[in-house]
């Protein structure tokens, strides 16, 4: 990762008192990272790429190739959106079967 960017982690009392509906509520969090956010750091360069000109693209999907230490490399991730037009043009990260 690139100096300065610093995640958090949850603590250990979070982990220990956490039940199945914490989960769950974690996983939903608006404020969760998403794909976008993970390769703008972790990559240093991101072509995206889309749909085949056939059947269609499928915006929950972000897939591309991305350049990690001089290196190309394919990503593949799903996107959810942080606010409410973004997930709606990224279907609310539903991927589909054709996608």
């Amino acid at each position: 990762m690139r100096a300065g960017v610093r995640v958090k982690n949850c603590s250990v009392e979070e982990k220990e008192n956490s039940n199945a509906w914490n989960k769950v509520l974690l996983a939903r969090k608006i404020t969760r990272f998403r794909s976008l956010d993970i390769i703008s750091h972790v990559f240093d360069t991101f072509i995206e790429l889309h749909g085949d000109r056939g059947i269609g693209d499928d915006k929950s999907i972000v897939g591309g190739i991305g350049l990690l230490n001089h290196q190309a490399v394919t990503i593949i991730g799903q996107q959810k959106g942080k606010n409410l037009s973004e997930m709606k043009y990224r279907q609310y990260g539903m991927t589909k079967p054709e996608g």
